[in-house]
């Protein structure tokens, strides 16, 4: 796996991941599949973004995988791409290129998410709204004009254009680690119904209607959700600021880390602990049969784990640490025989 871009990208914009796999080789490669990873951090876990088919290659040929995602907040982020196949390759140690750093800028209008007016009615009477990614203003539909003859409703000082929005989420704003969950709740005076989405102008992410809501956030970053009703009313943000966890990023080096396998020679299906030790190493990756596992050692002076894996075909597993050199034990599989 080689040539992992694109390196920068926009905000709320759709964009094709891509990396080049070519068959190093000197026999046929078998039909594999190419997983794409992303992180906030080299020290944090990857989260799964998307997988692409990868057609057999012949010894020097070359395919193309991608993925499609959008990324919601500015900053920089690390793809990890990694090939996973049958192992029909002797040489396994290529078959990722980690932490490829991408930076995402923002997109946005500067004053976003700020309070506007949409277009007035016959008796000058407007709707409150919020000011989207792209400048425009949320509320796009006038009052109706048969509103114009109950003026303390929606004329005058207790207008919706004086008073603001009737509609708006609590608390405006919140901290939380990564994998925990925000919790809001609404304030309704219109009692219309309406939805949560993503801010600014993002995909529906609550129930219709419900009254309180709580979202799961993996990914350290700044969010921000709003409350839309039926009447194209938009709630101001309620912003959410997403803590990294667990990152260590201390560790001097160089790493020094081993793995060995509980043995070397199962039957198909039988499971095997893969151990590790690892010291001066800020986190390392386990290759597998299904994509890569990350491991974080929890001390720079050293620590060791164990990895179950179910071995149903022979299979060389690496550990790498810091993206230095790999380090593998193979693992081989007898036939499975059952009593008569």
């Amino acid at each position: 796996v080689d040539d992992v871009r694109p390196t920068s990208v926009k905000t709320w914009t759709l964009v094709d991941l891509t990396a080049s796999v070519s068959n190093l080789g000197e026999i046929d490669s078998r039909e594999s599949t190419t997983n794409f990873s992303i992180t906030s951090s080299p020290q944090l876990a990857s989260t799964k973004i998307g997988e692409s088919q990868t057609p057999a290659l012949r010894p020097g040929e070359e395919s193309e995988a991608s993925v499609q995602y959008t990324f919601r907040s500015p900053g920089t982020y690390y793809q990890t791409v990694c090939n996973v196949h049958e192992d029909w390759e002797h040489d396994q140690n290529n078959d990722c290129k980690f932490w490829v750093p991408i930076t995402v800028s923002d997109t946005c209008v500067a004053n976003y998410s700020s309070s506007c007016s949409g277009p007035a009615n016959s008796c000058g009477q407007t709707k409150s709204g919020i000011i989207q990614c792209d400048g425009t203003c949320s509320s796009t539909v006038a009052p109706s004009d048969s509103s114009c003859s109950e003026p303390d409703s929606n004329s005058g000082p207790g207008s919706n254009s004086d008073s603001g929005p009737s509609i708006s989420c609590k608390p405006n704003s919140q901290t939380i680690d990564e994998g925990n969950n925000a919790n809001w709740t609404v304030e309704n005076s219109s009692n219309n119904p309406y939805v949560w989405k993503e801010a600014p102008g993002g995909s529906v992410l609550g129930t219709r209607g419900d009254t309180s809501f709580s979202y799961n956030y993996e990914t350290a970053g700044n969010y921000a959700v709003t409350v839309t009703d039926s009447n194209d009313e938009q709630s101001p943000s309620c912003n959410v600021t997403v803590n990294q966890v667990g990152a260590l990023g201390t560790c001097s080096g160089p790493a020094n880390y081993t793995l060995s396998a509980s043995g070397t020679r199962v039957r198909s299906g039988d499971t095997v602990n893969l151990n590790w030790t690892a010291s001066e190493a800020n986190v390392c990756t386990l290759s597998t049969p299904t994509g890569a596992v990350p491991v974080i050692p929890d001390s720079c002076a050293g620590d060791n784990g164990s990895v179950s894996q179910v071995v149903t075909e022979p299979y060389k597993y690496c550990l790498s640490c810091d993206g230095g050199a790999s380090k593998c034990v193979r693992v081989n599989t007898t036939t499975k025989f059952e009593e008569f």
